[in-house]
């Protein structure tokens, strides 16, 4: 690991951070995983989704994370895995249009540690959906029968933990990637990314093309994913003082750049946020 890990100074949150139902639980990973994997997620258990299901669309915001998503259909006895790289912006997705026997399950990774275990460079993969089998073939064959030998999120957890475990490579990591995610964290996002080629000792040229291969976005895309989050769980969480307290911590022009720059990424005014996401 670098200098730091970025995993103990930025924890990305969900729309709804506090949710725990049955249709979307967060699992934790075991310690040797924490600084690679946020959580895995998915059904506590099979769940019979209604059609009516579609009519609840769920809000998914910039997350600064990736996910490899399964979804496993009784009904059809059908398994189908999804990598949804690096994302920028707010996107709404639905249930099922028909009544399924339906469970998920799916790994959540930190934007940096995806690349530790995909078999091609993540370059240009942002705001796009893959089969799964296009980054991860080795992941995706692997846990693909044993995701559908067992029904709970715990189980599936357990059995992914151990696989990623034994791929586990830290030797992989960059450390101009690392300490320039650490940078980028530890100044909420403001860094100029000159002044972040520089404290990386490589030139703009070198730094774009190492985020691009292993996170799929630029060094300025990133750090701005990394200011909105931080910001939206300072709102959640209720830390940071008030709006004009905010404004000054995360380096905007004044309250309406704040206020503009959040309903762009979240669709919505920071008050409705914070409803939503307390449910």
């Amino acid at each position: 690991m670098s200098r730091l890990d970025p995993s103990r100074l930025f924890y990305p949150m969900t729309a709804t951070p506090f949710q725990r139902d049955a249709f979307y639980t967060e699992l934790p990973p075991c310690p040797a995983l924490k600084p690679y994997i946020r959580c895995f997620w998915g059904m506590p258990e099979p769940v019979r989704t209604p059609a009516a299901d579609t009519s609840r669309p769920r809000l998914v915001i910039p997350d600064a994370c990736t996910d490899i998503i399964f979804t496993l259909d009784y009904t059809h006895s059908t398994i189908d895995g999804i990598y949804c790289a690096m994302g920028e912006d707010t996107i709404f997705t639905s249930g099922s249009p028909e009544p399924t026997l339906t469970s998920m399950f799916a790994i959540r990774f930190y934007a940096w540690t995806a690349a530790l275990f995909a078999e091609r460079p993540l370059s240009g993969s942002k705001n796009q959906v893959y089969d799964a089998e296009v980054f991860f073939p080795s992941l995706t064959k692997a846990l693909t029968p044993m995701l559908m030998s067992v029904s709970s999120l715990s189980e599936r957890a357990d059995i992914a933990a151990r696989y990623l475990l034994q791929r586990l490579r830290p030797d992989r990591m960059s450390d101009i990637l690392m300490n320039a995610v650490c940078d980028i964290i530890i100044s909420r996002g403001s860094m100029k990314i000159a002044d972040l080629s520089a404290s990386s000792a490589i030139s703009p040229k070198r730094l774009e093309r190492v985020f691009d291969e292993q996170i799929g976005l630029s060094p300025k895309s990133f750090s701005s994913l990394v200011r909105y989050q931080m910001l939206w769980q300072d709102l959640c969480l209720g830390r940071g003082g008030s709006t004009l307290d905010l404004v000054e911590k995360y380096g905007y022009y004044d309250q309406a750049h704040l206020l503009n720059d959040f309903k762009k990424r979240h669709t919505m005014t920071p008050a409705q946020a914070i409803r939503l996401a307390r449910g």
